[in-house]
């Protein structure tokens, strides 16, 4: 893990950043923080409690990807080339505001970051955390107002703790991203168990 922060890295790579930046040539330059620097990106657009049906779905299928490659042991994320060639530019077009804007986006969450609970990334500890946001990201994918928040709540804690090792972000993300998916579980699976009654529920949520 790189002992500079992301924010500074992010900086770094946009002030040499050229015509042909590329997302493959961000990732390259974040030095082991890739897993951090996706998980709390692609979560933010699914924040809103009400989005379009189908809206969620690449971005829980790409957060299930991630999850699996972490799950596996995979050092560093693997993304489509397609993914990977797909430019990037902090001096113009509309791209700009949100790459830009980056560096001090991360910078505000860092200073509440420090390495501790460091045995959540040692041992089976991030098995389990990629577990957590595979679940979150499935439930994530199911069209019910309010729950795609939650879960990324949870995937965007678990991206951050990652970024410094921060256990205790990464543990509560865990948590509310198997919150995230027990509450979508019971959403579906209410209807079934309960009949009329738990289809009535489930109108009131």
């Amino acid at each position: 893990m790189s002992s500079v922060a992301l924010s500074e890295q992010l900086r770094s790579a946009f002030d040499s950043a050229g015509e042909d930046f590329t997302i493959g040539d961000l990732l390259d330059r974040v030095e082991g923080k890739g897993y951090g620097l996706l998980l709390t990106i692609s979560p933010l657009p699914t924040a809103l409690p009400f989005t379009p049906p189908g809206f969620t779905l690449p971005f829980g299928l790409l957060q299930v990807v991630l999850a699996a490659q972490m799950l596996i042991g995979r050092p560093t994320p693997w993304l489509p080339k397609s993914v990977l060639n797909r430019k990037v530019t902090s001096k113009g077009g509309n791209p700009k505001k949100m790459w830009a804007a980056m560096p001090g986006f991360m910078a505000k969450f860092e200073r509440m970051l420090r390495p501790r609970m460091g045995f959540l990334y040692q041992g089976i500890g991030p098995n389990l955390l990629a577990i957590s946001v595979m679940l979150a990201s499935i439930a994530m994918m199911v069209p019910f107002p309010v729950t795609n928040s939650i879960c990324a709540i949870g995937v965007f804690m678990v991206g951050l703790g990652y970024l410094e090792e921060d256990g205790l972000f990464g543990l509560v993300g865990a948590v509310v991203c198997i919150l995230s998916f027990l509450i979508v579980a019971a959403l579906i699976v209410g209807p079934i168990w309960f009949g009329m009654k738990g289809l009535r529920m489930e109108k009131m949520w």
